[in-house]
């Protein structure tokens, strides 16, 4: 088939055989099976989000941008009360 010769003996036809018949039902599912398995690897899935991000020095250890707070990052800012009247109910949720 397709320029190749014909097989001389029943081992080469038999050998041949295996290439030139269709697949069979089992073999097919199999091979929907992988391809739908590689389909899903294939998925483009989004990164996940951060929402606050904090730059740590590169001398403090673990990871520079990192989405924890550092423990000297201050919990409370000092603001001037003219400004925290100003500023009252902005950012803030509800």
């Amino acid at each position: 088939q397709f320029g190749r010769p014909l097989p001389k003996t029943f081992e080469d036809r038999q050998f041949m055989g295996e290439y030139d018949r269709p697949f069979s039902e089992a073999e097919m599912e199999y091979q929907e099976q992988m391809l739908d398995k590689h389909r899903l690897k294939q998925e483009r899935k989004k990164p996940p989000r951060f929402n606050n991000v904090y730059f740590r020095t590169p001398t403090c250890g673990g990871n520079r941008w990192s989405t924890r707070p550092p423990r000297t990052y201050p919990v409370h800012w000092k603001m001037r009360p003219e400004r925290r009247e100003r500023l009252a109910g902005v950012g803030v949720a509800g």
